[in-house]
């Protein structure tokens, strides 16, 4: 197998381990009642809130507050990898082919001028 089909392979992966994320996320927010990172949640050494996207906040227990905050973080960063693959792949087989024949018909075009 050569390298551009393994780059290609991986530009996959990631784009679909970011959706099973992004999936996990969606389920485990609507679980849990919120997300860590809206801006009403906050903790204190004793007690951790969440808030949902209407502001009202519940409180939940420290592994939850941990296990939403890890999935967020996650799913960014999976997120992030999965827009440079997608950039990557759009780049590779529609932008660069696209702009090679166009430029081609240029030339072709002044050369004839």
């Amino acid at each position: 197998m050569n390298s551009e089909i393994k780059l290609n392979l991986v530009a996959c992966l990631c784009i679909l381990v970011a959706i099973i994320f992004v999936i996990m996320f969606v389920l485990f927010d609507k679980k849990i009642g919120g997300n860590v990172l809206n801006q009403k949640s906050y903790k204190t050494e004793t007690s951790f809130f969440i808030a949902d996207k209407n502001g009202n906040q519940r409180e939940v227990s420290e592994e939850i507050w941990n296990k939403s905050y890890k999935i967020t973080i996650v799913t960014f960063i999976f997120l992030s990898l999965a827009m440079i693959c997608l950039l990557y792949l759009f780049s590779r087989y529609i932008f660069i082919p696209t702009m090679k024949k166009n430029l081609q018909i240029l030339l072709s075009f002044f050369r004839k001028v």
